[in-house]
């Protein structure tokens, strides 16, 4: 399967290395043209991803509100949509620290907002009009995407929206993600495939990457 075998090992070495947002994003891209041919690569290379950030920004709950994670939240989660127009904040009190247990995934000990990203809105959108004019394609590996909207949602979706936040929590004030902690973990992925990658923790000295 695509999303296993393939989507999320690049996505996982992109998002724990220590790449910029910019850099970041080019890397992201190229692996897309690698994986299935389409313009639509290039119509995402124009994308105001600096714009985006921006709405992240003041997306993102602020502390001393209500859907702020309280203090004894220990990681939190982005959580992305099966279809992923929009990734859910959500967070555990109890984490095992260990990557291959996703159990507490399902905790939802906190259950955050919902962020709508108007450039995966276009990727989805325009991904199914390219597909439309190009013919199912036979597969030419055992683990290789169908078309563009198998890559837009299983490998770039993980990747933008992980640079994205990434970006936002190395530059943010470090209480608008903490609170009162002395650090708070990040993790991505899709709930439904009880699979994720640890992008890393964020203390109040500064963010330090996880590998592994």
């Amino acid at each position: 399967m695509y999303l296993f075998k393939h989507a999320y090992p690049p996505a996982k070495d992109l998002l724990q290395s220590r790449v910029g947002y910019r850099t970041g994003m080019k890397r992201l891209l190229a692996q897309c043209r690698t994986d299935f041919a389409s313009p639509l690569w290039d119509e995402l290379a124009a994308s105001d991803f600096e714009g985006e950030l921006n709405r992240l920004c003041n997306w993102w709950p602020a502390p001393k509100v209500r859907d702020f994670p309280s203090d004894d939240v220990e990681v939190l989660f982005i959580a992305l949509e099966d279809v992923p127009y929009s990734f859910e904040l959500r967070g555990s009190k109890n984490w095992s620290r260990d990557p291959g247990n996703w159990n507490w995934w399902y905790d939802n000990d906190y259950f955050g907002p919902t962020f709508k990203s108007t450039i995966m809105r276009f990727a989805l959108d325009r991904s199914e009009i390219h597909d439309r004019d190009v013919p199912l394609l036979k597969r030419n590996r055992k683990h290789a995407p169908a078309n563009s909207d198998e890559v837009v949602e299983m490998y770039f979706s993980l990747g933008y929206y992980g640079l994205l936040v990434r970006e936002f929590i190395r530059n943010v004030d470090k209480s608008r993600i903490l609170g009162n902690r002395d650090g708070r973990w990040l993790v991505i992925g899709h709930p439904d495939a009880v699979y994720g990658i640890i992008l890393g923790k964020l203390t109040r000295a500064r963010w330090l990457p996880f590998r592994g």
